[in-house]
């Protein structure tokens, strides 16, 4: 009973699937598509049950482009219908998607002579997403070649709108700029930058980004801007001379263009041998000065095409005594007071003695410690042995002992030793002659002499 049950079970499974098989109905339906310019867009339109007297069709914002297998020939050269008609797949592929796809929408449908039979309920949406070709965009451009001082400038920056539509933004020193944007066939952004002194050589940087990509960024680049801006002039020199020396000042200026003449007002007392000019007149050299001189004000006129501008310089001139302030005018870029240059001076005198005293106590110490050292290491200790001076063995006298003699035969012979110091120098090595060992030698020889008789006889 149980076999028979489930052959029951099985035969009920199959007519069902078979009745499904049959029927007219949708496996998968077109869905929304996001892809970027240029890629290939695939819309899936797969069925059951269909028969041979259906006919499938696509349709592009409710316009009809396909019929079976084929699409129409005015979109035959940018889409076309994949089909497999064993599996009942009729699928519309767009190999090449461009900027005039973007928002447009699709359906499937399946019609049996002029009746419709099924319709996808979902229309599917293509949305075409474009990136500005970066080779050309961001594009930087400026209202001037070279801007003035106290000016506005105005720096634009332009670029393809793409899909998301871009986003442009000016930064200077890294800080965001104030701008204003506008969107027609491009994207448009405009910053107005009042110029000082201090955009001398900087730089203006335009940034695009966009939604297709968070991690793209690319940049255009305004600068370094020239600036133009009038002269600063400042008299540079030395704030206390004595009589009798030399005056020497420089006039500095800082402009754009560079300042190339420079004018010096002089009092109208000064002979004309009293000074000169060096440098193309931008030093001024006083000479001789005295305490007559003592207070006088000279001036240094600068100009450029952008203005001009004056610095001037209080001469002070000392003898003996320190001289008075002189009060409501402008002074040199450096004050000096000579007794307080002379307490200096003393002061560092002082230290200078001081550190050369210190530095000769340090050499003297270890010259000493290298000298100890050299000769604690000369009685140093190797093992059991102890270093001694070398010595030299010096072959002196020899005495033959005949038959006979109370001494052994043969040739006896003496050497002298002599320990010499290692540190003294060879050609200081002097040697004695041991007087014991004389004596012996005589008695030896008078011994030989004797013998020799005693044989004669």
């Amino acid at each position: 009973m149980a076999h028979i049950f489930s052959n029951i079970v099985q035969i009920i499974f199959l007519i069902e699937m078979l009745a499904l098989g049959n029927s007219l109905d949708f496996q998968i339906t077109p869905q929304n598509i996001t892809t970027l310019k240029g890629n290939v867009a695939q819309f899936m339109c797969i069925l059951t049950g269909l028969e041979d007297n259906h006919v499938v069709r696509w349709y592009r914002n409710n316009e009809q482009i396909s019929e079976g297998p084929s699409v129409f020939p005015q979109y035959a050269s940018s889409m076309r219908i994949d089909t497999d008609l064993e599996l009942f797949h009729y699928n519309l592929v767009i190999p090449s998607v461009s900027r005039d796809d973007n928002a447009t929408n699709y359906h499937c449908s399946v019609y049996e002579g002029s009746q419709r039979r099924l319709i996808s309920t979902d229309t599917a949406i293509l949305i075409v997403q474009e990136i500005p070709n970066l080779e050309y965009y961001p594009n930087c451009k400026r209202s001037d070649k070279t801007f003035h001082e106290n000016r506005n400038a105005n720096l634009v920056c332009m670029s393809e709108k793409g899909y998301p539509v871009v986003k442009l933004k000016w930064y200077y020193n890294g800080r965001e700029l104030d701008q204003h944007v506008e969107y027609s066939d491009m994207v448009t952004a405009t910053t107005r930058v009042a110029i000082s002194k201090e955009h001398k050589e900087a730089s203006f940087v335009c940034s695009l980004t966009t939604e297709v990509d968070i991690n793209l960024s690319k940049n255009c680049t305004i600068g370094p801007i020239p600036v133009l801006y009038k002269p600063t002039t400042e008299i540079q020199g030395q704030d206390i001379l004595y009589e009798g020396t030399d005056g020497v000042y420089v006039c500095y200026s800082d402009a754009s263009p560079e300042v190339k003449d420079y004018t010096w007002d002089l009092p109208k007392h000064l002979p004309p041998d009293k000074y000169e000019y060096e440098n193309n007149r931008q030093v001024l050299r006083l000479i001789g000065l005295t305490k007559n001189d003592n207070g006088t004000i000279i001036k240094c006129s600068t100009s450029n095409s952008e203005g001009k501008d004056v610095g001037k310089f209080i001469i002070r001139v000392s003898g003996q005594e320190s001289i008075s302030e002189v009060n409501g005018l402008p002074t040199g870029s450096s004050s000096v007071d000579p007794n307080k240059k002379t307490s200096s001076t003393a002061a560092m005198l002082s230290v200078v003695g001081g550190c050369l005293l210190f530095l000769a106590s340090i050499m003297a110490f270890l010259l000493c410690s290298i000298i100890l050292y050299t000769r604690r290491q000369a009685g140093i200790y190797a093992g059991n042995h102890v270093p001694q001076p070398d010595v030299y063995y010096v072959p002196k006298d020899s005495i033959d002992a005949t038959s006979g003699s109370t001494y052994q035969t043969g040739k006896w012979k003496r050497s002298i030793a002599t320990q010499v110091p290692n540190d003294l120098e060879l050609e200081s090595i002097t040697y004695a002659e041991i007087e014991e060992g004389k004596k012996l030698i005589n008695s030896y020889r008078t011994l030989k002499s004797t013998n020799i008789k005693e044989e004669a006889k």
